[in-house]
């Protein structure tokens, strides 16, 4: 039996916004704040769930840093979006501008059925 299968690496410009995004020491200095104020008010569940949020989009930062860097490569300009920490900054297609994307890929078959992961 043969099947037909038919991939697609798209790249989606994200909502958020470029002028948005922080590099490493500003997330960590914003984790540390969030964490701090979680600290102080323990019954806000907000500020916890905020810190939560912004340790979380600091270890992503954290984590694509470690693995640039394991390639031998600069990590100084890498940067995040706070609002959508999945996004990849990385350049447009039609110019050299820098903007979050998210990578997606798509893989359909002769079927009704179509498998796409973010």
């Amino acid at each position: 039996m043969v099947a037909t299968v038919a991939g697609d690496g798209t790249v989606v410009q994200a909502a958020a916004s470029y002028y948005h995004t922080i590099q490493l020491e500003a997330a960590q200095e914003a984790a540390r704040e969030a964490r701090e104020a979680a600290q102080d008010e323990p019954a806000n569940s907000a500020l916890t769930a905020r810190a939560e949020r912004v340790e979380a989009v600091t270890a992503t930062l954290e984590q694509r840093t470690a693995a640039r860097q394991a390639k031998g490569k600069s990590a100084d300009d890498l940067s995040i979006s706070p609002v959508e920490p999945e996004a990849v900054v990385q350049p447009q297609k039609n110019n050299k501008d820098l903007c979050p994307v998210l990578q997606t890929e798509c893989i359909s078959q002769r079927s009704p059925h179509i498998r796409c992961r973010p």
